[in-house]
């Protein structure tokens, strides 16, 4: 995923997160989550469900920006181009997040799944318990759906600042 982002202020919300609907077809909110990408000014996510039998959610990796210098924070800035990329067959660590060209600095922290391997909606461990039949969890799958600039609905706003893209 590539985008050029602007922040007005350094508020933050999702820029895209894939999700399925609960067994009762209905939205819960970021619990439906297969995985997301969360950006904004104090924590730049992007976090997978498990393949891991037990485990909910797997790869996970976060920015801080405001730990960073005053002129790397997410306010009031010109565009800034992100980049992130998964690749579940890297070893350690198969999740990749880029800031203007800058992978892996000292903002970045890691979850201890991280090394886990990510999976989507299809793969995840969670989907393999939360349907009770065959039948049930490829009817979710169906109706599984891609939310840019917001996240599924149910639990609040979709996001908390204007995002320009």
């Amino acid at each position: 995923i590539s985008a050029w982002l602007k922040f007005d202020t350094s508020q933050n919300g999702f820029l895209i997160a894939r999700a399925i609907p609960t067994a009762k077809g209905s939205w819960s909110g970021v619990s439906d989550m297969c995985w997301y990408v969360f950006v904004g000014g104090g924590t730049t996510s992007f976090k997978f469900r498990s393949k891991r039998a037990g485990v909910t959610h797997g790869a996970f990796t976060n920015i801080d920006d405001t730990k960073g210098a005053a002129d790397e924070q997410f306010q009031g800035k010109s565009y800034r181009h992100f980049f992130f990329q998964v690749d579940p067959k890297a070893p350690g660590d198969p999740l990749l997040v880029c800031i203007d060209g800058v992978c892996d600095d000292a903002q970045r922290t890691t979850d201890p799944t991280s090394g886990w391997a990510p999976a989507d909606c299809e793969d995840s461990a969670a989907m393999q318990t939360s349907y009770a039949t065959d039948a049930e969890r490829q009817t979710a799958l169906n109706n599984s759906k891609t939310w840019v600039t917001r996240r599924p609905p149910g639990e609040g706003a979709p996001t908390r600042h204007p995002q320009k893209i």
